[in-house]
C-alpha cells in the first residue's frame, strides 16, 4: 500500500532526483570530454536498438564445423540473391579452402546460439593484400595496424548477428576496416548504421570492384566499451565480402 504523499512533498522529491541525474549526466562530461560522452552515448543507443545482448557465443572456428559452415554460406548465398544481389559470392565463393585458410589463420569465428551455429565470419589482422592500394578515396588511417572482417554470413532467422561481431571485433581492437560488393545494399546499410565511413574502392586478387569502409573508435571510450563487452561475454559465456 502506497503512503499517502502531499504535492509539496512530490516537488521536492522530483527536485532531488532531477538534481542527482543532472550530477550524473555532468560527471560524464567531465571524465570523459564532451566527445567520448556523446559517442559513448551513441554506442549505448545502437546497442539498445540493435538488440546486442542476444546471449550468443563467439569461437574460434574448427574442422569439425566446416559442415555447418558451409550451411550457413549458402543460407547468405540465398539471402544475397533474393535481395537483388545476384552477383556476389558466385562460383562456389567462399569455397572450403578459403573458410580452412580463415582457420589456419586463427581468423575463423562462428557465432552459437543455443549450441548451434548461426553465422560465420573472418577476423584477420593487417595487412590485407587487397587493400594496399585505395582508389577514389583514402583511408581513415593508413599508419596503425588493424584489423578486417571478412565472408560474415548468418542464416536469415538469426538477426542482429552484425551487432554480436562488431562488438566482438570492437573488443579486440579499434581500427577495423571492411569491404562488401556494389549490390549488396543491405551491408552497405549496416556498415554505415555502425558509424564505418566510406573510403574508396579497393579491388580482389581477381580484379573484382569492392566498396571499402573503416571505423576507428577512440582510445578512451574504446577501453570502457571493451570493458563492458568482455564481461557480457563471460558472464553469457547479414552476409558479408
Amino acid at each position: 500500500m502506497l503512503l499517502p504523499i502531499s504535492a509539496a512533498a512530490k516537488g521536492v522529491l522530483w527536485t532531488i532526483l532531477f538534481g542527482l541525474a543532472k550530477t550524473c549526466q555532468y560527471g560524464g562530461l567531465t571524465i570523459l570530454g564532451v566527445e567520448g560522452y556523446n559517442r559513448l552515448k551513441s554506442w549505448l543507443k545502437g546497442k539498445k536498438a540493435t538488440g546486442a545482448s542476444t546471449g550468443r557465443t563467439i569461437r574460434k572456428a574448427e574442422p569439425s564445423d566446416m559442415a555447418s559452415i558451409m550451411q550457413v554460406m549458402e543460407a547468405a548465398r540465398g539471402i544475397m540473391r533474393s535481395s537483388g544481389n545476384l552477383h556476389q559470392w558466385s562460383d562456389g565463393y567462399p569455397s572450403e579452402a578459403v573458410i580452412q585458410g580463415d582457420m589456419e589463420r586463427s581468423g575463423g569465428y562462428v557465432v552459437e546460439d543455443a549450441r548451434s551455429i548461426v553465422a560465420y565470419f573472418a577476423f584477420l589482422p593487417s595487412p590485407e593484400p587487397t587493400y594496399a592500394k585505395i582508389y577514389e578515396g583514402e583511408w581513415l588511417d593508413d599508419v596503425e595496424p588493424y584489423h578486417v572482417v571478412h565472408r560474415i554470413a548468418s542464416f536469415p532467422q538469426a538477426r542482429h548477428v552484425f551487432s554480436d561481431i562488431m562488438n566482438f571485433c570492437s573488443s579486440v581492437d579499434r581500427n577495423i576496416r571492411i569491404d562488401t560488393h556494389r549490390d549488396n545494399h543491405i551491408m552497405q546499410h549496416i556498415i554505415a548504421k555502425y558509424g564505418f565511413t566510406y573510403c574508396g574502392i579497393i579491388y580482389l586478387l581477381n580484379g573484382d570492384e569492392r566498396l571499402a569502409f573503416q571505423r576507428v573508435l577512440e582510445k578512451d571510450v574504446l577501453s570502457g566499451v571493451s570493458a563492458n563487452i568482455k564481461e557480457q561475454r563471460t558472464d553469457r559465456n547479414e552476409t558479408g565480402r
